[in-house]
């Protein structure tokens, strides 16, 4: 799926079902982007820092840190949205929704 916030547009995201994709996270190469509803984010076994967006259960902005590599982070909000380092991220403060389009 693909979030917006109708300025900012985020790259394909793939939503952590399950406790397998959790762990694993941003570790695999075909993630690139990934929504974690988690209460926690680590960045163990990654050689770049992540951009993390902390959203609240309305897909509000709330937060933004960047994770450095071996570290660990609590959340700020309901959802945690991964990021690479170098993709830039929208404001705190908007409200992000799914595209319907890419929606499949």
């Amino acid at each position: 799926m693909v979030l917006s916030d109708g300025s900012w547009t985020s790259p394909p995201v793939t939503v952590a079902a399950s406790f397998t994709d959790r762990f694993l996270g941003m570790r695999r190469e075909s993630i690139e982007g990934l929504l974690i509803r988690s209460s926690s984010v680590h960045a163990l076994g990654l050689r770049d820092p992540l951009r993390l967006v902390h959203l609240d259960g309305n897909g509000m902005v709330v937060h933004q840190d960047i994770l450095p590599v071996g570290r660990r982070i609590a959340a700020r909000g309901v959802w945690i949205l991964e990021l690479p380092i170098g993709t830039p991220a929208p404001d705190t403060g908007v409200r992000l929704v799914v595209l319907p389009s890419s929606v499949s």
